[in-house]
């Protein structure tokens, strides 16, 4: 029954009075029933716990998965602005997961303008795991569309025994949703029809 001001109050008044890692992290669940819409009060009460690092980066994390569900785009940006490098990871990808399981091919479209920058939002090494993420949700989403954007090889065996084949993390993608119970007719579908 609480209002969304009141959950956020009672989150980081959890989050205070505990030291223990995962009583703090229980004490941010209440965060778990807001909705997208309650995104800029959200912001608003993180905007006033800046300054205690721990909360600031634990509240950041969960709203902007909350936010990327609605508003991808903005949710990355804001992100990206308010979290240390090495802390946007995470969020990154649930975000990433989710986008590209609605409208892959948008999501890779952002993913690709932003590995093309210079200012690199996320470790480097991470690159390759965002970008499975990102295939794995279009194969899950639309399999014969990924399928029909697949580089054409001479054959599947050169594929498996040599590094760097363009399409790679597409057939990963394909894979990933082949074992997924959820999305493996579909996908194994797909893949049969490959000439």
């Amino acid at each position: 029954a609480l209002d969304v001001r009141a959950k956020l109050d009672q989150a980081v008044a959890g989050w205070r009075a505990n030291t223990e890692h995962w009583l703090r992290m229980q004490a941010l669940e209440v965060l778990d029933s807001l909705t997208p819409e309650d995104v800029p009060v959200a912001l608003e009460v993180l905007a006033t716990v800046k300054s205690d690092y721990g909360l600031h980066l634990a509240l950041g994390k969960r709203i902007a998965i909350l936010w990327g569900a609605t508003e991808p785009v903005p949710a990355l940006k804001w992100l990206v602005g308010e979290l240390p490098r090495e802390h946007r990871g995470d969020p990154m990808q649930a975000i990433l997961t989710d986008w590209s399981q609605r409208t892959p091919q948008q999501a890779l479209a952002w993913w690709q303008g932003v590995t093309d920058s210079l200012d690199f939002p996320i470790p480097e090494d991470a690159f390759e795991r965002f970008e499975s993420v990102i295939y794995s949700g279009w194969a899950a989403q639309d399999p014969a569309s990924l399928v029909a954007s697949l580089p054409a090889l001479d054959s599947l065996e050169a594929f498996q025994h040599s590094e760097g084949i363009p399409g790679s993390e597409k057939f990963m993608g394909l894979a990933t949703a082949a074992v997924n119970p959820t999305t493996r007719e579909s996908t194994l579908a797909a893949i049969a029809s490959i000439q």
